[in-house]
């Protein structure tokens, strides 16, 4: 199955379980990268970080995601490592 938005372009929405990086394609974050952790409660939710997991997450729909490419992830992943940790 493929979405697509108004003006923008197709994309298989990234699958249940499919947990690593993912791309908003639609919505409040469309554009951010982020990391699919976790499913959340309820039908077709994913919690997805923005850097680091010990931030804030969001609950998006996994139908406004799709599969980041190798290098949207190796990106990501370099930018989440740069970023200051809290202390605990």
């Amino acid at each position: 199955m493929t979405t697509k938005t108004k003006a923008g372009p197709e994309w298989t929405p990234v699958e249940e379980g499919a947990y690593g990086v993912v791309v908003v394609m639609a919505g409040k974050f469309k554009g951010e990268t982020g990391n699919y952790d976790d499913d959340a409660e309820g039908r077709g939710r994913a919690i997805v970080y923005f850097g680091s997991i010990v931030e804030p997450y969001e609950v998006l729909p996994r139908r406004n995601l799709r599969v980041a490419t190798k290098v949207e992830a190796e990106a990501y992943w370099k930018q989440a490592s740069l970023r200051p940790q809290p202390r605990s």
